[in-house]
Protein backbone atom coordinates (compact mmCIF):
# COMPACT_ATOMS: atom_id res chain seq x y z
CA UNK A 1 0.00 0.00 0.00
CA UNK A 2 1.31 3.45 -0.96
CA UNK A 3 2.21 5.70 1.93
CA UNK A 4 -0.38 8.41 2.46
CA UNK A 5 0.96 11.87 1.81
CA UNK A 6 1.27 13.97 4.96
CA UNK A 7 -1.29 16.79 5.14
CA UNK A 8 0.34 19.91 6.60
CA UNK A 9 -1.48 23.16 7.36
CA UNK A 10 -0.76 26.47 9.04
CA UNK A 11 -3.61 28.00 11.05
CA UNK A 12 -3.33 31.58 12.30
CA UNK A 13 -5.81 33.41 14.53
CA UNK A 14 -5.47 37.14 15.20
CA UNK A 15 -9.12 37.90 15.94
CA UNK A 16 -8.13 38.38 19.62
CA UNK A 17 -4.93 40.49 19.47
CA UNK A 18 -4.21 39.94 23.17
CA UNK A 19 -3.80 36.23 22.43
CA UNK A 20 -3.00 35.75 18.77
CA UNK A 21 -1.92 32.21 17.90
CA UNK A 22 -0.33 30.35 15.03
CA UNK A 23 -0.02 26.57 14.70
CA UNK A 24 1.54 24.10 12.31
CA UNK A 25 -0.50 20.91 11.96
CA UNK A 26 0.71 17.70 10.31
CA UNK A 27 -1.87 14.99 9.54
CA UNK A 28 -4.16 16.38 12.21
CA UNK A 29 -1.45 16.50 14.88
CA UNK A 30 0.00 19.67 16.39
CA UNK A 31 3.64 20.07 15.34
CA UNK A 32 4.36 23.58 16.63
CA UNK A 33 2.43 26.43 18.26
CA UNK A 34 3.24 30.06 18.98
CA UNK A 35 1.11 32.48 21.02
CA UNK A 36 1.70 36.21 21.17
CA UNK A 37 0.05 39.21 22.82
CA UNK A 38 0.22 41.61 19.89
CA UNK A 39 -0.90 44.48 22.10
CA UNK A 40 2.21 44.05 24.24
CA UNK A 41 4.72 42.91 21.68
CA UNK A 42 8.27 42.91 23.00
CA UNK A 43 11.34 44.58 21.55
CA UNK A 44 13.47 41.48 20.92
CA UNK A 45 14.77 41.46 17.36
CA UNK A 46 14.08 45.15 16.80
CA UNK A 47 16.95 47.21 15.43
CA UNK A 48 17.60 50.78 16.59
CA UNK A 49 19.96 53.68 16.18
CA UNK A 50 21.37 54.21 19.65
CA UNK A 51 23.68 56.72 21.32
CA UNK A 52 26.13 55.75 24.04
CA UNK A 53 25.13 57.55 27.23
CA UNK A 54 27.76 56.13 29.58
CA UNK A 55 30.66 53.70 29.40
CA UNK A 56 31.17 51.65 32.57
CA UNK A 57 34.51 49.74 32.54
CA UNK A 58 33.72 48.20 35.95
CA UNK A 59 30.62 46.56 34.44
CA UNK A 60 32.34 45.84 31.13
CA UNK A 61 29.38 47.46 29.40
CA UNK A 62 27.90 50.68 28.08
CA UNK A 63 24.47 52.19 28.60
CA UNK A 64 22.81 53.19 25.36
CA UNK A 65 19.86 55.49 24.68
CA UNK A 66 17.87 53.85 21.89
CA UNK A 67 14.18 54.64 22.34
CA UNK A 68 13.17 52.25 25.12
CA UNK A 69 11.75 53.32 28.47
CA UNK A 70 15.21 52.81 29.97
CA UNK A 71 18.70 52.94 28.55
CA UNK A 72 19.81 49.63 27.05
CA UNK A 73 22.71 47.55 28.36
CA UNK A 74 25.42 46.80 25.77
CA UNK A 75 28.15 44.42 27.05
CA UNK A 76 31.61 45.13 25.69
CA UNK A 77 31.78 41.65 24.16
CA UNK A 78 28.59 42.44 22.20
CA UNK A 79 30.14 45.55 20.65
CA UNK A 80 30.88 45.30 16.93
CA UNK A 81 32.82 48.36 15.61
CA UNK A 82 31.24 47.79 12.18
CA UNK A 83 27.92 48.96 13.66
CA UNK A 84 29.26 52.41 14.48
CA UNK A 85 27.44 55.12 12.54
CA UNK A 86 29.37 58.13 13.82
CA UNK A 87 31.46 59.16 16.79
CA UNK A 88 32.95 62.25 18.32
CA UNK A 89 36.60 62.75 17.49
CA UNK A 90 38.94 61.76 20.25
CA UNK A 91 41.07 64.59 21.58
CA UNK A 92 44.71 64.03 20.72
CA UNK A 93 47.86 65.85 21.66
CA UNK A 94 49.27 68.14 19.03
CA UNK A 95 50.97 66.15 16.31
CA UNK A 96 49.58 62.83 17.59
CA UNK A 97 48.09 60.62 14.90
CA UNK A 98 45.73 57.70 15.18
CA UNK A 99 47.61 54.43 15.03
CA UNK A 100 46.86 52.08 12.15
CA UNK A 101 44.97 49.05 13.41
CA UNK A 102 44.24 50.75 16.75
CA UNK A 103 41.51 48.85 18.61
CA UNK A 104 38.14 50.60 18.62
CA UNK A 105 36.53 51.15 22.01
CA UNK A 106 33.11 52.52 22.86
CA UNK A 107 33.00 56.19 23.78
CA UNK A 108 30.27 58.41 25.14
CA UNK A 109 28.39 60.06 22.29
CA UNK A 110 28.98 57.22 19.81
CA UNK A 111 26.02 56.64 17.50
CA UNK A 112 25.66 52.92 16.92
CA UNK A 113 23.21 50.43 15.42
CA UNK A 114 21.97 48.01 18.09
CA UNK A 115 19.55 45.09 18.27
CA UNK A 116 17.53 44.00 21.30
CA UNK A 117 18.34 40.48 22.55
CA UNK A 118 16.39 40.63 25.83
CA UNK A 119 13.36 42.76 26.68
CA UNK A 120 13.51 45.45 29.32
CA UNK A 121 11.94 44.79 32.71
CA UNK A 122 10.46 47.11 35.37
CA UNK A 123 13.92 47.22 36.99
CA UNK A 124 16.37 46.88 34.09
CA UNK A 125 16.77 48.15 30.57
CA UNK A 126 16.87 45.95 27.50
CA UNK A 127 20.01 43.93 26.71
CA UNK A 128 21.56 44.94 23.40
CA UNK A 129 24.05 43.71 20.83
CA UNK A 130 25.60 45.42 17.84
CA UNK A 131 26.30 42.10 16.12
CA UNK A 132 23.17 42.62 14.05
CA UNK A 133 21.37 39.63 12.53
CA UNK A 134 18.58 39.81 9.95
CA UNK A 135 16.53 36.74 9.08
CA UNK A 136 15.30 36.07 5.57
CA UNK A 137 13.37 33.14 4.15
CA UNK A 138 16.33 30.76 3.95
CA UNK A 139 19.27 32.66 5.42
CA UNK A 140 20.25 34.81 8.38
CA UNK A 141 22.70 37.60 7.56
CA UNK A 142 25.00 38.48 10.48
CA UNK A 143 27.19 41.54 10.88
CA UNK A 144 30.74 40.98 12.12
CA UNK A 145 30.56 37.19 11.89
CA UNK A 146 33.06 35.93 9.32
CA UNK A 147 31.63 32.45 9.11
CA UNK A 148 28.87 30.40 7.57
CA UNK A 149 26.77 27.82 9.30
CA UNK A 150 23.84 25.44 8.98
CA UNK A 151 20.84 25.24 11.31
CA UNK A 152 21.28 22.52 13.94
CA UNK A 153 17.74 21.37 13.14
CA UNK A 154 19.05 20.14 9.77
CA UNK A 155 20.64 16.89 10.91
CA UNK A 156 21.09 14.91 7.70
CA UNK A 157 24.85 15.15 7.04
CA UNK A 158 24.42 14.69 3.28
CA UNK A 159 22.00 17.62 3.17
CA UNK A 160 24.33 19.72 5.36
CA UNK A 161 27.27 19.05 3.04
CA UNK A 162 25.22 20.04 -0.01
CA UNK A 163 24.17 23.26 1.71
CA UNK A 164 27.78 24.09 2.63
CA UNK A 165 28.73 23.68 -1.02
CA UNK A 166 25.93 26.04 -2.09
CA UNK A 167 26.78 28.67 0.53
CA UNK A 168 30.40 28.74 -0.68
CA UNK A 169 29.10 29.98 -4.04
CA UNK A 170 27.31 32.98 -2.52
CA UNK A 171 28.71 36.52 -2.70
CA UNK A 172 28.58 37.22 1.02
CA UNK A 173 29.50 40.82 1.98
CA UNK A 174 32.87 41.36 3.63
CA UNK A 175 32.72 41.28 7.45
CA UNK A 176 29.41 39.43 7.39
CA UNK A 177 28.36 35.81 7.68
CA UNK A 178 25.30 33.71 6.99
CA UNK A 179 23.46 30.86 8.63
CA UNK A 180 21.21 28.59 6.56
CA UNK A 181 17.84 28.38 8.30
CA UNK A 182 15.79 25.19 8.66
CA UNK A 183 13.57 26.29 5.77
CA UNK A 184 16.64 26.22 3.54
CA UNK A 185 17.08 22.43 3.80
CA UNK A 186 15.53 21.90 0.38
CA UNK A 187 16.52 25.27 -1.04
CA UNK A 188 18.29 25.73 -4.35
CA UNK A 189 21.26 27.98 -5.04
CA UNK A 190 19.05 30.46 -6.89
CA UNK A 191 16.79 30.69 -3.83
CA UNK A 192 19.76 31.46 -1.57
CA UNK A 193 21.08 34.06 -3.98
CA UNK A 194 17.69 35.76 -4.15
CA UNK A 195 17.33 35.68 -0.36
CA UNK A 196 20.84 37.05 0.18
CA UNK A 197 20.22 39.85 -2.32
CA UNK A 198 17.10 40.85 -0.41
CA UNK A 199 18.95 40.73 2.94
CA UNK A 200 21.83 42.87 1.62
CA UNK A 201 19.35 45.43 0.33
CA UNK A 202 17.60 45.36 3.70
CA UNK A 203 20.86 45.96 5.56
CA UNK A 204 21.78 48.81 3.21
CA UNK A 205 18.42 50.48 3.85
CA UNK A 206 18.94 50.15 7.61
CA UNK A 207 22.40 51.74 7.51
CA UNK A 208 21.18 54.50 5.18
CA UNK A 209 18.31 55.33 7.52
CA UNK A 210 20.68 55.31 10.52
CA UNK A 211 22.94 57.89 8.85
CA UNK A 212 19.98 60.12 8.04
CA UNK A 213 18.35 60.05 11.50
CA UNK A 214 19.01 62.97 13.83
CA UNK A 215 18.67 61.00 17.06
CA UNK A 216 18.05 57.54 18.56
CA UNK A 217 15.04 55.62 17.28
CA UNK A 218 13.66 52.51 15.57
CA UNK A 219 15.29 51.36 12.34
CA UNK A 220 13.51 48.03 11.90
CA UNK A 221 10.74 46.28 13.84
CA UNK A 222 10.75 42.48 14.03
CA UNK A 223 7.91 41.06 11.97
CA UNK A 224 4.42 40.47 13.31
CA UNK A 225 3.23 36.96 14.24
CA UNK A 226 1.66 36.24 10.84
CA UNK A 227 4.70 37.13 8.73
CA UNK A 228 7.22 35.74 11.20
CA UNK A 229 5.45 32.37 11.56
CA UNK A 230 5.10 31.96 7.80
CA UNK A 231 8.74 32.96 7.33
CA UNK A 232 9.85 30.36 9.88
CA UNK A 233 7.51 27.43 9.23
CA UNK A 234 6.06 27.62 5.74
CA UNK A 235 7.61 25.24 3.24
CA UNK A 236 6.41 23.59 -0.01
CA UNK A 237 4.94 20.74 2.04
CA UNK A 238 2.31 23.04 3.54
CA UNK A 239 -0.90 22.65 1.53
CA UNK A 240 -3.07 25.30 3.18
CA UNK A 241 -2.70 28.50 5.19
CA UNK A 242 -5.87 29.54 7.04
CA UNK A 243 -6.34 32.93 8.77
CA UNK A 244 -9.38 34.48 10.44
CA UNK A 245 -9.05 38.24 9.87
CA UNK A 246 -8.69 40.48 6.84
CA UNK A 247 -5.56 42.08 8.31
CA UNK A 248 -3.91 38.68 8.75
CA UNK A 249 -4.92 37.75 5.20
CA UNK A 250 -3.24 40.90 3.83
CA UNK A 251 -0.07 40.17 5.81
CA UNK A 252 -0.01 36.60 4.51
CA UNK A 253 -0.50 37.82 0.94
CA UNK A 254 2.39 40.24 1.38
CA UNK A 255 4.56 37.40 2.64
CA UNK A 256 3.82 35.19 -0.35
CA UNK A 257 4.24 38.09 -2.76
CA UNK A 258 7.84 38.45 -1.55
CA UNK A 259 8.91 34.93 -0.62
CA UNK A 260 6.75 32.57 -2.68
CA UNK A 261 4.79 34.44 -5.38
CA UNK A 262 3.74 31.18 -7.06
CA UNK A 263 1.87 30.17 -3.88
CA UNK A 264 -0.23 33.32 -3.41
CA UNK A 265 -3.45 31.37 -3.78
CA UNK A 266 -2.58 28.72 -1.21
Amino acid sequence: MAKRKEDRKILISTIFPEEAAAVLVSSGKLEYMEVENQLERGLVGNIYLGEVENVEPALQAAFVTFGGKRNGFLPFDEFCPLALVSRKKKRRRKGEKEKTGEKVYLRRGDRIIVQVTKDESPMKGAVLTSYISIAGRYLVLMLGMKKTGISKRIQDEEVREKLRSQVEKLSIPENMGVIVRTAGAGGKLKDFRSDLKMLKTHWQSITKKAKEMEGPGILYAEQDLVTRFLRDYYDPGVTRVIVDTEEAYQRAQSFFQIYAPSKKEI
